[in-house]
């Protein structure tokens, strides 16, 4: 057996294999390795893509029910007090008790923040150093259109947007337009969410 190992070695046949072994084992780690990498960015874009969605969808699901059912403030203020690009002012009775509450949506650095008023006293007024205000989506990213764009036409999304200065009372429909990235520079990358909403108040106006 001795002399039959030493044949091998003279030969050279055992180094070859062996190398051959250490190298197919080298590529088969080296694609397993690569296998990994790609599954665990695959993991993460997927993970940072679910979370952006259900980011969106806490801000969504309020903002597009209160938007909807906006009205006449407690005060017989208009259902829309101010609108722009980054922000909107409105009115909507958000817990069904009778008192319409001022409700404002705003970006604030790369923060959307909503603001309540509730109206108080007797008469009825609405203080503003009485508002609450929370955070509800962090991670905005620039967009140059804006957040909030307005349509004088509830039928036709797709057609101009009013411009500014607006009149609110002119308001039929109501774009919303988020965009997050709760990774910049990383995979998923930012989450674009557009939807549309057209208060019933508004509808015949």
């Amino acid at each position: 057996m001795t002399l039959n190992f030493f044949l091998k070695l003279r030969t050279g046949f055992t180094i070859i294999e062996a190398l051959i072994s250490i190298a197919i084992l080298t590529l088969i780690m080296l694609a397993l390795g690569t296998m990994g990498a790609r599954f665990l960015r695959l993991n993460t874009a997927i993970t940072g893509a679910t979370m952006n969605q259900e980011s969106i969808n806490q801000i969504i699901t309020p903002l597009v029910v209160e938007l909807r059912s906006m009205q006449l403030s407690n005060t017989g203020s208009f259902s829309i007090e101010a609108a722009s690009t980054s922000s909107i002012i409105f009115y909507s009775d958000i817990n069904k008790d009778g008192l319409v509450e001022r409700i404002r949506y705003f970006l604030e650095g790369d923060i959307m923040k909503r603001g309540v008023v509730v109206p108080s006293g007797d008469p009825l007024v609405y203080n503003l150093s009485s508002e609450t205000i929370n955070n509800m989506l962090a991670n905005m990213t620039p967009d140059p259109v804006g957040i909030f764009a307005y349509y004088g036409n509830a039928a036709d999304i797709a057609g101009s947007a009013l411009s500014f200065p607006l009149t609110t009372s002119s308001i039929k429909l109501i774009k919303i337009m988020l965009v997050v990235d709760q990774n910049p520079g990383q995979l998923p990358g930012p989450l674009r969410f557009i939807t549309a909403v057209t208060p019933r108040t508004l509808r015949n106006n």
